[in-house]
């Protein structure tokens, strides 16, 4: 996200990919708002892995205006399980969550095939930062927001469902070193960014 503001950032330094993000954007100031709820991620990356590939049309985003579950007619039963429900996840836990994460950044990348690693970027480290964003919250703050994301998740996989080459290879910043940064940056007078500083001159 800050690549189109600062051209030498090492977008492999954090975990906060734009694809884990909503569609209506984030917030520069709280990158923990909207985390892990990309859509994409969500809908079609997790369902496609964990609750069969048709579960990925089976229920929208939009749960106050969710009709209801149409009913399943006599004979139509599979028997063919899905991952779900042969390895018995009946809720969503942080580590499937991680898991579908790599798998969506790995898909938007070049890589020809999976890799703990690609142009730097350290899939390891994507997976200890996300398990620790739910498992290690930093503050009661962080725990409650791990918490609702969580319920987030589970109201959209499982209640009422049938079911960058330009990396110089750093390695990513954990959980707790971000929050850490964060908090260092917000303590210190701010200076415009680049693109600020610009449109000001002019």
């Amino acid at each position: 996200m800050r690549k189109l503001e600062d051209p030498k950032y090492d977008f492999a330094s954090s975990a906060h990919s734009r694809c884990f993000y909503p569609t209506e954007g984030y917030d520069p100031e709280d990158l923990d708002k909207g985390f892990c709820k990309a859509i994409s991620c969500s809908r079609c990356v997790y369902r496609m892995l964990f609750t069969s590939p048709s579960s990925t049309k089976d229920k929208s985003d939009d749960l106050e205006n969710l009709p209801p579950a149409p009913k399943k007619k006599k004979g139509t039963c599979s028997h063919r399980a899905n991952v779900a429900q042969r390895i018995q996840m009946a809720s969503v836990v942080p580590r499937s969550i991680a898991y579908a994460a790599i798998h969506l950044h790995l898909a938007l990348s070049d890589a020809p095939w999976w890799s703990a690693t690609h142009n730097g970027y350290n899939y390891q480290d994507l997976w200890y930062f996300i398990v620790d964003f739910f498992e290690d919250p930093v503050d009661e703050d962080a725990e409650e927001h791990a918490k609702e994301l969580l319920k987030w998740w589970n109201d959209r996989i499982f209640t009422g469902t049938s079911s960058a080459a330009n990396s110089c290879g750093t390695k990513m910043t954990s959980r707790k070193e971000d929050i850490a940064k964060r908090q260092r940056r917000s303590r210190s007078p701010r200076s415009p960014s680049p693109l600020a500083a610009s449109h000001c001159n002019n």
